[in-house]
């Protein structure tokens, strides 16, 4: 069977990723919260604008706060930071400790 690849191809935007987290935030609020996880987003106060798919890059971001309300150790901290390295790469991390050992 041959494979459709053209639902795979990702359009190019210039975005906010900063918005994108926030976006995410707020909607997720009742889950997490729910999780019993305490997050703690450490984003900047000015616009991080990229280039890249906005709808793709969003489902990444909820889904890994969906996982960390899924896979974390409730009554402990979740980290979430966007910044900017010295050389001008931007990086996204996201840190939790899982509710199960990882082997």
């Amino acid at each position: 069977t041959s494979r459709d690849w053209s639902s795979d191809v990702c359009s190019s935007d210039l975005v906010d990723i900063v918005s994108l987290m926030k976006q995410a935030k707020f909607e997720l609020a009742e889950k997490m919260e729910a999780s019993g996880i305490d997050f703690r987003f450490h984003l900047p106060e000015e616009k991080v604008i990229l280039t890249l798919d906005g709808e793709k890059t969003y489902r990444i971001f909820e889904n890994l706060l969906v996982n960390i309300t899924k896979y974390g150790l409730a009554g402990t901290r979740a980290y979430i930071q966007i910044g900017e390295d010295p050389a001008g790469w931007v990086y996204v991390t996201m840190r939790n400790i899982s509710e199960k050992e990882l082997t």
